[in-house]
């Protein structure tokens, strides 16, 4: 073998070991290129999650209220039934008390009528 095959040899492992190197350089450059890409996704996930998650606690503060505000109105339904049906037994003991049935039964005069509807 002569110096120009040793040569040749030499430059052909060298070609060989820079395109190794090349195509090497060329691979992490695509892969931190990615990386990047894959953190900034990362980042708007992330920001975007928490975001979600402060919008679910408002969601469920505010339907902790509406529930409260309906129990309370719940409740203020009931009172105002119990008093209706107090009201109601009382006037229906009302109206079969004698007198009270003959006051019911007179009719209203005219000019008191009158009077009512301009007053």
């Amino acid at each position: 073998m002569g110096l120009v095959e040793k040569l040749g040899i030499v430059a052909m492992v060298l070609s060989l070991i820079g395109g190794g190197v090349w195509y090497t350089v060329n691979k992490m450059q695509a892969q931190a290129a990615e990386i990047g890409q894959l953190e900034s996704e990362n980042q708007q996930l992330t920001a975007t999650l928490e975001s979600r998650r402060q919008e679910i606690a408002q969601a469920r503060t505010e339907l902790q209220m509406w529930r409260e505000l309906y129990d309370d109105l719940q409740q203020g339904y009931k009172e105002i039934t119990k008093e209706r049906e107090t009201m109601q037994r009382q006037l229906t003991k009302l109206q079969e008390q004698a007198d009270v049935k003959e006051y019911m039964r007179c009719p209203m005069p005219d000019g008191l009528y009158q009077w009512l509807r301009q007053n």
